[in-house]
């Protein structure tokens, strides 16, 4: 592919990265993406000794080629989540907004996060304490994000479902606030072709339009003295530095200066106006990315509840209490919600929480814990993934892959050596919680969660775990 088999308004709008504008050509005809996943720490994983790491990232590298990666248990288990290299550098990027923050406990919104890659870096570099907001609109696209979050595992997420616009109902309320714009896609011509096929000047113009709305909604969000992390997965000015310009001369907000040096090969703002980065495939090993920080004027902190919900510890029966207090290694203390699943939140949180499910729908408030029937409490499949669930507090078995792969697709268990003869038990892999089941004797009904099965058939699988991570 050269600039001129590309759309005439399409190389227009590269004018201003120069001999970029050809090397991204080229990159764009070789159809080889680079493959990348981000490792989770909460998880005790690490990037494997000798890979290639993702260089603006610490826990990123490369593979060589693209694995079958839900035929891994480990993908399940959230050890690792697959993400492209050039979004990879947000998490760095939050990372420096909480430093500035002082390292306090934050309350952050991902106004726009599914499918999650985002959301679960930010939960890995976000103090102590903090509460992350994960919102997405698009139903189908939210539940990827309760997928995704769900395998990541980090305690205090709370999953919504709402316009991003929703949030001006909510002034002052996030020290921080992420938006990765809906966008023309123009960084995803290379990895998915329909990007290139449906580009135009009035997708641009309809995108950056969009993006302006969600930015003024969210800026009203935002508290004095907080920040926002702008991105998109598009080269053109007009949905980045135009954007970001529009917000300094119109709210007086100012640019933050994200050091360049931090992301080896990103181009800088082509307006002096404007600290931000650009990932340009053939430029970087990664795909197309934009970005760029700003901070609110004033001073100030987030702003007080101004209305409380009924959900309170003492509407919860006592079964889930005591399930909580076995099984739950919670980080400071913590209120239960009740509801057809029992979930557990922050306590400095949970008042937020209460008065936010008054503007936008609350699709997971917290860690689900469990399920009552009558005064039987069953563990939820998402908390044995989350870093909250106390490990052994509940019998464990260790399965080999073949089995592992076996329960993940919904199968019954046979009974197994260590396995009780009665009650609920989490099922392991590599020493890890996949998900909890129940023995009755000769077997162990499985309660993994229908909405994470494996899909892939026996036949499909290969006959051993694709080697990801050692």
């Amino acid at each position: 592919m050269s600039l001129r088999e590309l759309p005439a308004g399409f190389v227009e709008s590269l004018a201003f990265a120069g001999d970029a504008a050809s090397v991204l050509a080229e990159a764009l005809a070789s159809g080889t993406p680079p493959v990348s996943v981000r490792v989770n720490p909460g998880k005790g994983t690490e990037v494997p000794h000798g890979a290639e790491r993702v260089a603006w990232c610490d826990t990123g590298f490369y593979l060589g080629q693209r694995p079958l990666f839900a035929a891994d248990p480990m993908w399940h288990q959230g050890r690792y989540y697959v993400q492209e290299a050039s979004s990879m550098a947000a998490r760095r990027a939050m990372a420096h907004l909480a430093t500035l923050h002082g390292g306090t406990a934050l309350r952050v919104l991902d106004a726009c996060a599914a499918p999650g890659g985002k959301t679960t870096a930010y939960a890995e570099v976000l103090p102590e304490g903090s509460l992350l907001v994960a919102n997405e609109f698009d139903p189908a696209r939210s539940n990827a994000l309760l997928e995704n979050t769900a395998r990541h595992g980090a305690p205090d997420v709370v999953v919504t479902r709402a316009a991003a616009q929703s949030f001006a109902a909510l002034p002052g309320s996030f020290d921080i606030i992420a938006a990765d714009m809906p966008c023309s896609g123009e960084g995803m011509m290379r990895k998915e072709p329909q990007a290139l096929l449906q580009w135009s000047p009035a997708l641009v113009r309809q995108c950056a339009a969009l993006q302006a709305e969600i930015a003024d909604a969210l800026w009203s969000a935002l508290r004095p003295g907080g920040y926002m992390l702008v991105s998109t997965c598009t080269f053109n000015r007009s949905e980045n530095e135009d954007n970001i310009i529009r917000l300094i001369e119109r709210y007086g907000a100012e640019s933050v200066d994200l050091d360049i040096t931090d992301y080896p090969g990103a181009m800088p703002s082509v307006d002096s106006r404007v600290s931000a980065l650009r990932f340009m495939p053939g430029n970087i090993a990664g795909e197309g990315f934009f970005m760029a920080a700003l901070r609110k004027p004033g001073n100030g902190t987030t702003e007080t509840i101004a209305r409380i919900r009924r959900n309170r510890t003492d509407q919860v029966p006592a079964a889930a209490e005591a399930f909580a207090a076995a099984h739950l290694d919670f980080p400071g203390h913590y209120r239960l919600i009740a509801g057809d699943t029992v979930h557990a939140l922050a306590e400095n949180h949970a008042d937020f929480v209460d008065m936010l499910g008054g503007h936008v729908r609350i699709l997971r408030p917290g860690v689900p814990l469990c399920t009552l029937k009558g005064r039987l409490a069953v563990p939820s499949s998402e908390l044995l993934l989350n870093t909250a669930y106390r490990q052994h507090s509940l019998p464990q078995i260790d399965l080999d892959y073949s089995t592992a792969c076996a329960y993940l697709r919904g199968e019954a268990l046979p009974a197994t050596p260590g396995m009780p003869s009665k009650g609920f038990l989490a099922v392991a892999y590599r020493g890890l919680p996949a998900g909890p089941a129940k023995s009755v004797g000769n077997r162990a009904n499985n309660l993994y969660s229908p909405a994470l099965r494996l899909r892939l058939t026996q036949a499909q699988l290969p006959p051993t775990a694709p080697a990801i991570i050692p």
